[in-house]
């Protein structure tokens, strides 16, 4: 009887342990499945679990339009000592899974972001996820947005569509009610913060339209020489940039959210285009003879994947690839920069990378940047104090000098304490300046010009 209790009792033992074993490998043969099953070209295991992967945003600053130069080289300062090291996910099966160490996913290789598989009869992109550490599959041939993983492919958000227009004074007001914008659309301050850099994405795609049918401005994409389907950048020039034989006039933006054509996102969205946009100089520059270059310094990564654009991964590879190919080429006997900001920072980086600058430039105004620390050479800080200005912030009257022997840049007031403010406020001042530094063509003082 005894030994009859004793067999039942290792019979059942031996069942539970064969159930956990069968449990165990049903388990593990699931982990080698594709995570996703078809349906309508994608695949997904269901719709609450999977998640489209969102790109980190660092190297944008999409919360801060227009950062400060000082602000901007610290942060950079910071990225470039972080390494990002990506770690084989333990327990997984399937090949090519990454686990991030860290919520910047835009510095990992194009090989280890995207590694293809055959899934379902199909061949898969494995697309890491940042917020599980999941690797979810992508069918490389529909185009969707990082934020929102759905069929339909990438649609831009147009002004209206927000309900919002610039009226003949180039400011935003709504269309129905006639007021300027409101940030405050609900009680959720990530839903206002969402709604913001979306109309901030629809106000960019505003000033592009603007740039090529009101400016007459041609877009011409960065690398020149594209390599396949690889990501690019792009700048507007005139049509007459690199053939104008007498004046050429780069624009360059700061850091932050800004792009080509903007000096702040902020001004443009609560006070007017004339403030926070490039327009104004533009017009300017056209009706006083000069060629124009306007450059995208922000721009650096491929919004669908993160990816780096080759030769335009910062602002200095960007204001680099434009000097060596189309700045180089420009006939122009006089070429000047107007930059904010961090740009101010950039171009005097791009003194020192390139020694033709100090033949090629005849005059170079700054608003409220800090070009100082990054100007080193001796005959740069010479050319520096004698064919540049840096336009501050300041409580002093418009062109009051300022810390006249700080620095080797000199320094006036920009008639304002705002920093995003300068570029605006000091407009009249910038281009009288250049025309005395470059005066008109057919002028006869232009030999005697202080160059």
């Amino acid at each position: 009887m005894f030994l009859d209790i004793k067999t039942i009792l290792l019979f059942l033992s031996l069942l539970k342990l064969l159930s956990s074993t069968k449990q165990n490998l049903s388990w593990r043969h699931s982990e080698n499945k594709c995570l996703m099953q078809p349906e309508n070209g994608l695949e997904h295991s269901s719709k609450e679990d999977i998640k489209m992967s969102i790109l980190d945003k660092t190297s944008e600053r999409n919360s801060g339009d227009d950062v400060s130069s000082a602000d901007c080289e610290m942060e950079e300062k910071e990225r470039n000592s972080q390494k990002l090291m990506p770690e084989s996910t333990k327990g997984s099966k399937t090949e090519g899974d990454l686990k991030l160490t860290s919520s910047n996913q835009c510095n990992l290789s194009h090989k280890q972001k995207y590694k293809k598989k055959i899934c379902g009869g199909k061949q898969m992109k494995l697309f890491p996820s940042k917020e599980s550490g999941k690797i979810l599959l992508k069918d490389p041939n529909v185009i969707s947005t990082p934020q929102n993983h759905n069929k339909s492919k990438m649609k831009r958000k147009s002004l209206e569509s927000f309900k919002y227009r610039f009226n003949e004074k180039g400011r935003l007001r709504h269309i129905k009610t006639g007021k300027p914008f409101e940030f405050n659309i609900s009680n959720n301050r990530r839903d206002n913060e969402k709604n913001y850099e979306e109309l901030g994405e629809a106000v960019t795609e505003h000033i592009y339209n603007m740039l090529q049918k009101e400016m007459k401005l041609e877009k011409v994409y960065v690398p020149i020489n594209r390599i396949g389907l690889e990501p690019q950048s792009f700048i507007f020039q005139s049509k007459d940039a690199l053939t104008n034989p007498h004046k050429l006039l780069l624009l360059v933006h700061g850091s932050g959210a800004v792009r080509a054509g903007q000096w702040a996102r902020r001004l443009i969205i609560n006070d007017c285009l004339d403030s926070g946009s490039q327009m104004p100089f533009i017009k300017r520059a056209v009706q006083s003879g000069f060629a124009v270059l306007v450059l995208n310094t922000n721009l650096n990564r491929s919004k669908e994947i993160g990816n780096k654009i080759r030769g335009n991964g910062s602002a200095l590879e960007h204001l680099l690839y434009v000097w060596d190919n189309f700045v180089v080429a420009a006939k122009a006997k006089h070429i000047a920069f107007v930059c904010h900001s961090y740009g101010g920072v950039a171009t005097a980086k791009l003194a020192n990378k390139r020694r033709d600058f100090l033949s090629r430039i005849s005059a170079v105004a700054f608003t409220d940047s800090m070009p100082d620390n990054y100007i080193n050479d001796a005959d740069i800080k010479e050319f520096f104090k004698k064919k540049s200005r840096n336009w501050v912030t300041s409580k002093e009257p418009i062109d009051t000098v300022v810390n006249s022997f700080n620095g080797t840049v000199p320094k006036v007031s920009a008639g304002h304490t705002k920093h995003e403010m300068t570029s605006w406020t000091s407009f009249h001042s910038i281009f009288k300046y250049l025309n005395e530094k470059i005066p008109d063509p057919s002028s006869k003082t232009e030999s005697k010009a202080e160059l």
